[in-house]
């Protein structure tokens, strides 16, 4: 990885006929930024086929003989398909391309390595079994979850887990103590989430493509059981209860319910639906979290 205190040079390439992007970067006096049209293979023997997953990554390369050459730090090709991809969501890339070279070289041994990577192959699995089979139990997701922590640090960019934390009913507003399955620390908009799951119940949109479309009730619950979770944080004496029991300061946080699946039919209903739905309520269907972390896995096999 490079030196903190280094800068980067980044150099763009861009082919028109094959339309793939070559983005390398290399450690120099002077950040900059250069971007060359091109047409062609700007870097002869490599490219991306059908196994590539859209993206390859590149590490210390010298193209050319002797002293002429390009030397390639780091950097990494995507075809047009994977690159509109990274373009709607160009913050998550940039962050999974840096967890992926960060979590890969902590492993000073190439055994370790690949050790990790086959217990991430073996992981996707395991998510393809449990979050695409709507019989899966609520409570074996929950501990599935817990056990593999990497799959929300890398799926749904969170960290500082805490599972199961038991909310005291300090001020009596509530019937009993509330415990959330999650909260932690959301790293791509730098604030605490409550987290709630739910079943894996495939439809969570009813009346599809009709007049009165919307979420299913169970949406409906779950939002109300994380506003439940969101307005304990709002009285002071909770916040400080939490902050001394659990070492951990939380102000104004948002929810995320982890519920149901939404298939390619679904999607732009789905969009629709949650710009009508508060700011600080987000859904995340279980096909969607895996796709996330299956992202994660792809581009870290690539490294």
């Amino acid at each position: 990885m490079f030196q903190d205190d280094k800068e980067i040079a980044t150099t763009c390439y861009f082919t028109f006929d094959k339309k793939q992007m070559y983005i390398l970067f290399n450690q120099n006096k002077n950040k900059s930024f250069n971007f060359i049209p091109t047409c062609g293979n700007p870097i002869p023997n490599i490219y991306i086929d059908s196994s590539n997953f859209g993206i390859i990554s590149l590490q210390n390369m010298f193209l050319g003989d002797g002293k002429n050459g390009l030397m390639i730090e780091l950097g990494f090709i995507i075809n047009s398909a994977r690159l509109s991809d990274i373009l709607e969501n160009i913050k998550e890339f940039a962050i999974d391309f840096l967890n992926s070279n960060r979590d890969l070289y902590k492993y000073k041994d190439k055994y370790d390595r690949q050790e990790y990577l086959k217990y991430l192959g073996k992981l996707k699995d395991e998510c393809k079994l449990y979050f695409l089979n709507e019989n899966t139990p609520e409570l074996v997701i929950d501990k599935f979850l817990e056990r593999n922590p990497v799959i929300l640090e890398r799926g749904l960019h969170l960290e500082k887990l805490n599972h199961q934390l038991t909310l005291k009913n300090i001020l009596n507003k509530y019937e009993h103590d509330l415990k959330p399955d999650l909260i932690a620390f959301d790293t791509l908009n730098k604030k605490w989430v409550v987290v709630d799951y739910k079943k894996t119940k495939r439809k969570i949109i009813k009346n599809l493509h009709k007049v009165r479309t919307g979420f299913k009730s169970e949406v409906g619950d779950l939002k109300n059981q994380l506003n439940d979770y969101l307005e304990y944080f709002e009285e002071e004496d909770q916040r400080n209860y939490v902050k001394k029991t659990y070492k951990i300061d939380i102000k104004y946080p948002d929810g995320i319910g982890i519920i149901g699946q939404i298939d390619s039919e679904e999607k732009e209903a789905f969009n629709r639906l949650m710009k009508n739905e508060p700011r600080w309520f987000r859904v995340m269907p279980y096909n969607y979290l895996y796709d996330s972390f299956c992202k994660y896995v792809e581009m870290i096999t690539t490294m």
